[in-house]
């Protein structure tokens, strides 16, 4: 699908100008710069360089949405790997929230929750450390992201 300068322009446009965006502008313009009203109203130059603080703002950007991304690749691989368990448990998650919505199941006090809840994360713990994976933490995921994409750029023939 091509799409034209003009309409990827207009579309930008129309994005940066949305009202989830807009109102962020002065503050991503004062982080970058690196001063705040106060001190542009005082008469203080800026402490750092833009160039410096853009590229910093990029590089953080870049490595948490990365690692997000990674992170949901990984865990979509889980769930198609694991795609004929997931359905009956989440049927019978299903099932328990709604034999909770109707009050039928016991209610548990916040103490007995914690401790539940700090067993099976303990348990959780346990297979993923016997399953083999550990060694796939966020540096690995990214580092298989990137690897995964890098055709794309270095093989022009194969888009």
């Amino acid at each position: 699908m091509q799409v034209s300068i003009l309409y990827a322009f207009v579309a930008g446009i129309i994005s940066f100008l949305s009202p989830c965006v807009l109102p962020l502008v002065p503050g991503y313009v004062s982080m970058l710069s690196g001063i705040g009203v106060e001190q542009l109203r005082a008469g203080q130059p800026a402490r750092n360089s833009l160039f410096a603080s853009s590229l910093a703002f990029v590089a953080g950007f870049s490595v948490v949405f990365i690692s997000f991304g990674a992170a949901a690749s990984v865990v979509g691989q889980f769930l198609l790997q694991h795609k004929s368990l997931m359905g009956p448990v989440a049927g019978a998650v299903i099932i328990l929230f709604g034999l909770h919505l109707v009050g039928w199941l016991i209610k548990l006090p916040v103490t007995a929750g914690l401790v539940i809840g700090g067993v099976l994360a303990f348990g959780a713990a346990i297979l993923w450390r016997r399953s083999g994976t550990e060694t796939m933490g966020p540096g690995g995921c990214s580092a298989r992201f990137n690897c995964s994409l890098s055709h794309l750029f270095f093989l022009p023939g194969r888009r």
